[in-house]
């Protein structure tokens, strides 16, 4: 059993010594594939932020061309709401003519006198 425990040691050792360099290669390849694997993290990174900070620009300026133009609306229909009020005046105003003009026309229609005509 000994010298079944000692070949086993020694093929275990030999498996190391082969496999230490090839695995020493491969841990400096994982090196740079995991700063590659760095660098485009940062780099996804830093294009969204990029991204999110255009983002946010636009809807800054969606929400101002929003108030803008609920501002303009607005004064539209104050505008609207002030020419409907001026229009019913001249309206009423022009009623008031009418009906004065014809309480003035009305005696002389029905043919009244008046005194001194007689």
């Amino acid at each position: 059993m000994n010298s079944e425990f000692v070949r086993v040691l020694v093929v275990a050792g030999l498996v190391v010594l082969v496999c230490s360099p090839a695995l020493a290669a491969n841990a400096d390849m994982s090196n740079k594939e995991m700063e590659a694997t760095a660098e485009r993290i940062k780099q996804t990174g830093r294009e969204l932020r990029e991204e999110i900070q255009r983002i946010r620009e636009e809807r800054i300026r969606m929400q101002e061309e929003q108030k803008r133009m609920q501002a303009q609306q607005a004064a539209e229909r104050k505008r609207e709401a002030a020419g409907r009020e001026e229009e019913a005046r001249r309206n009423a105003a022009a009623l008031a003519e009418a009906k004065r003009g014809k309480r003035a026309e009305s005696p002389r229609a029905t043919g009244g006198t008046r005194e001194g005509e007689a």
